[in-house]
């Protein structure tokens, strides 16, 4: 024992540290067990708040409707990275359809068509070339007689098939030949009553004849004076088509509004022409055809507004208080119920998508054929027939006057017309004072 003592004290220092040691471990481990405890609890209840956080936190998935009418869908989830890249897939393919309807509506609306004089519109690049491109404009659009240079409702009327009657000289001229050569045969002696009746016979038939001749050479009947208006019509708000040169030079605003017309008038024409094509797209002659006579076609001044004017934001293009407006769908172009039976207008401050002109085309039809001619101009472009009155036709009276129309009962029609205009390429055409009286947005021109 002594010599256990003896080796203790000599070595105090080890014997110390062993004990430490000894004791150190059982404590520690309970120590240590029951901080590693509270550690876990504390991590657990993070990761549980965690997961809380992330099953609470969703996201609304929405895909917009790609027709009016549709119902968009809105989905409220917890994200994930399918369901994100599966939205964003559906949403590019629906935007991508909505973008090729319009880029395939404004084709259709335009089509192709270009300013009479290049460069014209919106406006030169300074006042000596704008000069210069109003003249080359009037002349492209009223032609010039002593360059045998025809106008541009002239060559539209014949691109379309359509003419104006028979000649009366040649007619006269053809006639007076009859009646020589008869006349001759009989000894140029006095005709007893019944040659004379028999003569008249003759004369009227090759009247007749000459007539129908030339019903046959055209599709309808038309000519640029169809399209003028008197001074009264003008008063009352039609548009001034210049068939013939204006006494002075136009403004270059008046020159955009020729031209718009110009492009109203072109549809119309294109479709009476449509309507006059058989089902196997052959166009048919005036004794054949449902559409016999172009009369007239007067366009309504367009709904150009004067900014800055008192009331300018309460009252429609003809003066009138607008009511409040009603919608066909959720975001879309508000209508106005009393202008038409579709509701559509010119808006400055609230369609920002179209411009509409209102015509009223008079055309002599067959009366069991005339659903072929209205469909027609819907057919044609975004035109709505939106008024319709009809009239009886003295055949003979229409004869007298060189009109040929052959054994279809006829009748006069008046169809009120509705055209719709996009902006997205008549915009970026139209002068900076009239796109600014109409609250034109600003486009990019893609073709």
């Amino acid at each position: 024992m002594k010599n256990i003592l003896g080796w203790v004290k000599s070595n105090l220092v080890i014997v110390i540290s062993l004990v430490v040691i000894l004791v150190s471990l059982p404590t520690g481990y309970v120590f240590a067990n029951g901080w590693n405890k509270k550690i876990r609890t504390a991590r657990e209840a993070e990761a549980k708040k965690a997961l809380t956080d992330v099953s609470s936190t969703t996201v609304t998935y929405a895909l917009p409707a790609a027709m009016p009418g549709d119902r968009p869908l809105d989905l409220k989830a917890v994200p994930t990275a399918e369901m994100t890249e599966w939205f964003k897939e559906q949403r590019a393919r629906v935007e991508a359809e909505v973008s090729g309807v319009v880029s395939e509506a404004t084709v259709f609306n335009r089509k192709g068509r270009k300013p009479l004089v290049e460069g014209i519109f919106p406006r030169a690049s300074n006042r000596r070339d704008e000069e210069q491109r109003i003249f080359a404009f009037i002349g492209a659009l009223c032609g010039d007689a002593e360059r045998n240079q025809p106008s541009a409702y002239q060559r539209l009327i014949t691109r379309f098939g359509a003419g104006d009657r028979a000649e009366a000289s040649k007619v006269a001229a053809a006639l007076k030949d009859l009646n020589d050569r008869l006349r001759a045969a009989n000894g140029n002696r006095a005709l007893t009553v019944d040659e004379t009746a028999a003569l008249t016979k003759q004369l009227t038939d090759r009247r007749i004849g000459e007539l129908r001749r030339r019903a046959q050479e055209i599709s309808f009947y038309a000519t640029p004076g169809s399209f003028s208006v008197d001074t009264n019509q003008q008063k009352a708000g039609w548009s001034n088509v210049p068939v013939t040169k204006p006494g002075g030079v136009p403004t270059l605003d008046e020159c955009f509004v020729y031209q718009w017309d110009y492009w109203v008038i072109e549809d119309v024409m294109a479709a009476l022409a449509r309507a006059n094509t058989d089902a196997t797209g052959d166009q048919m002659m005036v004794e054949r055809a449902p559409v016999k006579r172009l009369v007239s076609v007067l366009i309504k001044d367009p709904p150009i507004y004067t900014m800055g004017s008192p009331d300018s934001s309460s009252r429609d293009s003809f003066g009138r208080n607008e009511p409040e407006p009603t919608y066909a769908f959720d975001g879309g172009v508000p209508l106005d119920l009393s202008v038409s039976v579709s509701g559509r207008k010119t808006d400055a401050e609230r369609n920002k998508v179209y411009d509409v002109r209102f015509a009223e085309v008079t055309v002599i039809v067959t009366s069991d054929r005339l659903q072929e001619v209205l469909s027609a101009f819907s057919q044609t472009n975004f035109m709505t027939v939106i008024d319709l009155d009809l009239a009886d036709v003295d055949p003979w009276a229409e004869l007298k006057d060189g009109y040929y129309y052959g054994s279809d009962h006829v009748v006069k029609a008046t169809i009120g017309l509705e055209s719709v205009w996009l902006r997205s390429w008549l915009g970026p055409l139209m002068t900076p004072t009239i796109a600014n009286n109409l609250g034109v947005e600003e486009f990019n021109e893609n073709d």
